[in-house]
């Protein structure tokens, strides 16, 4: 699994900035200006952006580099800055959600739970966990049209890792838990993608509650 920082974990590749800038936006005058706004508040960062994506894209564990983590952080930050709270139109609210999930998401892997991320080679077990947890057999589909089939699978796949994370002793209790609410985040954030990729409605409202985040 790789972690996208900017606007879609789970998903990395280096034109993706061309593409976001290139998806149909609705026909009003207001949506226009949105759309355009977004853009603008893309534009200044997208070099930096894709070199990020990049170097992502050639070594996953550049994901454990805690500096281009920040980095990447700040600058969503910024681009959603510049584009405010009252957006209403669906490719800026995208962003936004995005945004937001992956800020969310960075502050729990980079922030106290940092070590323990890293020494538990997390990556490793989620790949670990997601193989031994989810049938061979099963459809993207049937977890994209079955909420409880998707949440179940999820938390089988967390509680995998959680439970291996035990044995790293940089991982106390509170950082599996922050490292868990990441997990669980983006995986959230991957399948709304994917629903929306494959014109399923979705809500981009972003609520930090949903993973027990207090």
């Amino acid at each position: 699994m790789k972690l996208l920082l900017f606007l879609l974990p789970a998903v990395v590749y280096s034109d993706f900035i061309e593409d976001l800038v290139n998806l149909p936006t609705s026909d009003t005058s207001s949506c226009h200006k949105e759309y355009y706004k977004m853009v603008s508040c893309i534009e200044p960062h997208k070099e930096i952006i894709e070199i990020t994506l990049s170097t992502l894209e050639k070594d996953e564990n550049e994901i454990y580099n805690i500096g281009l983590a920040n980095k990447a952080l700040q600058i969503g930050r910024n681009i959603s800055k510049c584009l405010g709270r009252d957006v209403v139109c669906e490719i800026p609210k995208m962003v936004l959600y995005s945004l937001d999930s992956a800020d969310y998401i960075g502050r729990k892997l980079y922030g106290d739970a940092f070590h323990c991320f890293v020494n538990a080679k997390t990556l490793e077990k989620i790949t670990h966990c997601h193989r031994t947890s989810t049938p061979e057999s099963e459809q993207f589909e049937a977890l994209m049209t079955d909420d409880n089939l998707y949440k179940n699978r999820t938390k089988a796949i967390f509680d995998c890792v959680a439970h291996q994370m035990y044995e790293e002793p940089s991982c106390t209790i509170n950082r599996i838990v922050d490292l868990y609410h990441a997990g669980v985040a983006s995986t959230d954030v991957f399948m709304k993608f994917l629903r929306f990729w494959k014109k399923y409605p979705v809500e981009w409202n972003f609520d930090a509650g949903k993973h027990c985040d207090n």
